[in-house]
């Protein structure tokens, strides 16, 4: 049986979105509202740990679990193409991480999508990727800031002062492209995962990719090497006019978008009918223009099932305002809103949620269970959110939330 068959709830079903249908055929109740969780590829290292985390799922009744099988470039499953995670307890040849997960998940009637970290593909700074690694074996797609400086040439001080977690590969390299495909094929025709969830689908920011063959594609397309606009505003002013540096920027723009998008469109024919969603940036305009990361128009065109915007830098009353937004933009049954527990922000949780509820959205998603796990009364704590009404706290009371760097 292909995995596709094998979901839970089938990308389409009698018309409705998947997250419709899989609200209404879940066993697991209440079903009001649909309760995701992300949980963090360190929480999959063991059977220990994963019996922890289908336990605490259980209790807290979750409906579907977002599990970070791809975290660095590497694997919590059994694969031929990238080399094992450093941190398992034991070989994946003698215990299966993705195999046991999935076994324990589906007994207990919960959805399992695999979490893939897609251009992010290294963090590290202690120490080097394996000889077997994508950044080892292919170190020219990673991508390049507007110097030119590869980022495995970037000290590492560089890396935290532009709030860059790591080493990102270039969504518009034909070869990475690829090579994550490949990569998804291999997991969703080995295991029967219920969806398949894609993390950093985009660019770190403005300011990259203008790797070599980035630049040498872009030019072959615009007929201009876009790093010109970087090195000589005069020369592209003089060739195209003196608005001639803001449309190379515009095209630039646009290129980060078809290369991400063009990504999306080759998983979502690589999976077939499997249900596919993104993490993503929740304001869209800035998502779209400085990350390439269009989602409302993925979701459009149907190729996305779902996504999962990040909210975790919004207060309660902002919180709501981008959520009006978002079901402006794309419906309110094609999202789950992604809400923050760590650092401190589980205190908004309470009143998040009862504000969520009364925009009428389908549920959200929590980031994460590893954070919740640590908390000692965290299932009681859980209990309260999903079934006290909270008021929101005076606005005097409420403090600036930091945007996090590292979205896992």
């Amino acid at each position: 049986m292909c995995a596709a068959a094998a979901s839970l709830v089938p990308r389409s079903s009698s018309g409705k979105t998947y997250l419709d249908a899989f609200r209404e055929q879940t066993h697991i109740v209440p079903k009001e509202e649909l309760r995701a969780v992300w949980v963090v590829r360190h929480a999959l290292i063991s059977q220990d740990q994963i019996d922890r985390a289908i336990d605490y799922a259980v209790r807290a009744r979750f409906h579907l679990i977002f599990a970070q099988v791809r975290g660095r470039g590497d694997a919590y499953y059994r694969s031929d193409i990238e080399p094992a995670a450093s941190d398992l307890e034991r070989a994946v040849e003698s215990f299966d991480p993705l195999a046991y997960l999935l076994k324990r998940a589906h007994q207990a009637g919960i959805a399992v999508h695999a979490w893939i970290n897609v251009c992010y593909v290294w963090s590290d700074p202690e120490r080097s990727p394996p000889a077997n690694h994508i950044v080892q074996l292919h170190p020219d797609w990673l991508m390049a800031d507007s110097d030119g400086t590869r980022m495995d040439e970037m000290p590492v001080e560089s890396w935290k002062q532009r709030g860059l977690e790591g080493y990102y590969v270039s969504p518009g390299n034909p070869a990475m492209r690829k090579h994550t495909v490949e990569v998804i094929e291999d997991i969703v025709t080995r295991y029967p995962v219920d969806g398949v969830h894609l993390d950093y689908i985009r660019y770190p920011g403005l300011d990259f990719d203008f790797s070599e063959s980035q630049r040498t594609a872009f030019a072959l397309r615009y007929g201009l090497d876009p790093m010109l606009v970087q090195t000589n505003p005069e020369r592209v002013a003089t060739l195209l006019g003196e608005d001639g540096p803001f449309l190379v920027d515009s095209l630039g723009v646009q290129w980060r978008i078809d290369q991400v998008g063009t990504l999306v469109r080759m998983v979502r024919n690589a999976i077939g009918e499997l249900p596919l969603s993104a993490a993503v940036i929740p304001n869209f305009d800035r998502a779209k223009m400085e990350k390439g990361q269009d989602w409302v128009d993925w979701v459009a065109n149907g190729d996305v099932d779902f996504v999962v915007p990040m909210a975790y830098s919004y207060e309660p009353a902002d919180l709501t305002r981008s959520v009006q937004m978002i079901k402006r933009a794309i419906g309110s049954e094609r999202f789950l809103i992604g809400l923050p527990v760590f650092d401190g922000r589980s205190q908004y949780l309470g009143y998040s949620v009862s504000l969520l509820r009364q925009e009428g959205i389908l549920g959200y998603s929590l980031f994460s269970y590893n954070v919740l796990v640590e908390e000692r009364f965290s299932l009681e704590f859980l209990e309260r959110v999903f079934i006290e009404v909270f008021q929101p706290k005076p606005e005097s009371d409420e403090e600036t939330i930091e945007e996090p760097i590292d979205e896992e």
